[in-house]
């Protein structure tokens, strides 16, 4: 159980990162346009 709790963790860090990133991408990208 503690195991799957800190894969649980693991993936929502890697999701949030990779959300925000998005959204810097795409904030960037709406600002020069």
């Amino acid at each position: 159980m503690r195991h799957y709790v800190s894969y649980l963790i693991a993936v929502l860090i890697v999701g949030v990162d990779q959300c925000s990133k998005w959204l810097a991408e795409s904030y960037l990208l709406a600002y020069q346009a």
